[in-house]
């Protein structure tokens, strides 16, 4: 029965299934977007559940007796973090009764190109070991006409690939290999938009548009004054001279659809802008002694 003009519509409600960092930041975007809406967050376990109280979420683990089916769902789980990946998949599909939109997460690695070139949301995918798993998955929630948000490497403060090269005094990949990034604050506005506003079927593509080479991330990440030397240690030294060399991702045309028509900020001027990482003063953040003209 549809409401009278004197009638509320219901806010929807979301489950996010796995309730990380990003599956989090979504939670609360939705809070924010329909207030007073339900949003339960699952996790595997109860370790950040007063953290996630706290939002104001409603809490369950994976163990607890299944929810009634919701309007919305956000899969959000790394397939490195379950065994059986496609019944994880499934089981998130029979919580979600089809009247509104079910996103699953997956990443740009499962794309194929690697000389340099451009990628879009519908470029080709390998078939691996590696990307296996993930293609499987977004073929089960295309069954049942779900969406996809293929993302590049997530990344904040204190995670991501920039983190990697922290301490690593050499590296036998090739310094010009392509790194696309995108900050989790930037993949979870992109989120909340898909559950909102995106297309049944749909592959969207989510990326900061400013691919690095190895050699630029390891040389921001240490001149952009974040970071102190006791974080940093020595300039990490490539010596690869062959291997793939990456791919540039392009997802200018899901931002249009999704209504995101503001380019994120790229690395790590991204960083700078987020208060979380920039509040710290300069004696609490010894690389400020070590900023650099290249974000000027």
């Amino acid at each position: 029965m549809k409401p009278t003009a004197n009638q509320s519509v219901p806010a929807p409600t979301l489950l996010v299934v796995g309730a990380g960092r990003l599956g989090a930041h979504v939670a609360a975007l939705w809070q924010r977007r329909f207030p007073g809406g339900l949003v339960l967050a699952e996790t595997r376990s109860s370790t950040r559940h007063p953290e996630l109280r706290a939002q104001g979420l409603v809490v369950r683990t994976i163990a607890d007796e299944p929810p009634p089916p919701v309007s919305h769902l956000l899969f959000s789980v790394p397939p490195s973090e379950i065994s059986d990946y496609r019944a994880a998949t499934l089981r998130a599909l029979s919580l979600w009764n089809r009247e509104g939109r079910f996103l699953f997460v997956s990443s740009a690695a499962v794309y194929a190109e690697e000389r340099g070139g451009d990628v879009h949301e519908n470029s080709a995918v390998v078939l691996n070991a590696r990307t296996e798993r993930l293609l499987v998955a977004e073929a089960a929630v295309r069954d049942v006409r779900g969406m996809v948000m293929r993302l590049a490497g997530l990344y904040d403060h204190a995670r991501g690939p920039h983190r990697v090269y922290f301490h690593t005094a050499e590296s036998s990949l090739r310094p010009d290999g392509l790194i696309n990034l995108i900050h989790y604050d930037d993949a979870a506005n992109l989120c909340l938009a898909a559950l909102t506003l995106g297309q049944p079927l749909t592959t969207y593509l989510g990326s900061d548009q400013a691919p690095l080479t190895r050699t630029d991330l390891v040389e921001r990440t240490r001149t952009c004054g974040l970071f102190g030397p006791h974080e940093l240690g020595e300039p990490t030294r490539f010596t690869g001279q062959g291997g793939p060399l990456g791919k540039r991702l392009d997802g200018r045309w899901s931002r249009h659809e999704l209504g995101q028509t503001d380019l994120p900020l790229p690395f790590p001027k991204r960083l700078l802008s987020d208060p979380k990482a920039s509040s710290k003063t300069p004696s609490e953040r010894p690389g400020d002694l070590f900023r650099s003209s290249v974000l000027q």
